[in-house]
């Protein structure tokens, strides 16, 4: 029973991830956009998109609750929080790279003062 739920929350949060955030299925969310607005609006966005990821999941292969509704706004909070640590991550992960990263050095006309000699 915990095997599944973990297998339940990890495909919740995939399936959200892939579709509301991937490069792959960005044509897809722009035909939708275009076509059909509210599903459009759906597809970009991590919290509703888990909320009906959570809900069929629930009815076509397991139920964490036995209350689809319940489980519909699991996955929805599942999605939303795994997307927030997920973009403070990469927020720490860039400022640390950013941080440690080897500076250039200054040009030679801008080193000195600049001007034609180095001199002002």
């Amino acid at each position: 029973m915990f095997e599944q739920l973990i297998l339940w929350v990890l495909a919740v949060i995939g399936i959200t991830t892939i579709v509301t955030q991937s490069a792959i299925f960005n044509p897809v969310r722009l035909w939708f956009w275009n076509k059909i607005k509210f599903i459009g609006q759906l597809m970009y966005c991590t919290m509703c998109f888990g909320f009906w990821v959570g809900l069929g999941l629930s009815l076509l292969w397991y139920s964490p609750t036995e209350n689809f509704f319940l489980d519909a706004c699991i996955g929805s909070s599942v999605s939303w929080f795994s997307h927030c640590i997920s973009i403070k991550l990469l927020q720490h992960t860039t400022t640390t790279i950013m941080k440690y990263e080897p500076q250039q050095p200054a040009p030679p006309e801008q080193q000195n003062g600049g001007g034609c000699c180095g001199k002002h």
